[in-house]
């Protein structure tokens, strides 16, 4: 590289290194605002399943605006989602505080077949029950897959 002469290797060196910076960046500046969509990234759901208490039986709805008499159903299938059915159910129930001390909203979990024992989600038997149905396995050892409206 004596008096600033670039052989034709050192050239195409220097083009490859800036055209993979610029790469690089525009993927970063991509990355950042959010753009570009990648198959593991999460992505909001518009509807969900929820449990109509008095009509026994699964309604879609929005995440955030549950219908009244309703829990939160988290339904699984193996596979196809035409075949699925309900894991568990959480509720939020108000919870009267001490006296003289404010209530407070409590989770509860319990499964479709047992309507009558809910157990509060952050106890260690609604962990138990919660972990269990989302580490039970499928006839073929494959993972259950949860599913939505």
């Amino acid at each position: 590289m004596a008096g600033g002469k670039y052989t034709q290797k050192q050239k195409i060196l220097l083009v490859v290194a800036i055209v993979i910076s610029v790469f690089s960046i525009v993927n970063l500046i991509v990355g950042l605002s959010g753009g570009g969509g990648d198959a593991g990234e999460f992505n909001p759901v518009d509807q969900v399943y929820y449990f109509d208490m008095d009509g026994k039986k699964l309604v879609a709805g929005d995440p955030d605006a549950p219908p009244e008499r309703a829990a939160r159903a988290f339904v699984f299938a193996c596979g196809d989602c035409s075949k699925s059915k309900i894991g568990y159910l959480i509720a939020e129930r108000s919870v009267k505080g001490p006296e003289g001390q404010p209530g407070r909203v409590v989770s509860f979990v319990t499964t479709p077949d047992q309507l009558s024992q809910w157990v509060p989600e952050e106890s260690p038997e609604g962990h138990t029950l919660i972990r269990a149905k989302r580490q039970q396995k499928c006839p073929e050892g494959a993972s259950l897959k949860q599913c939505f409206p």
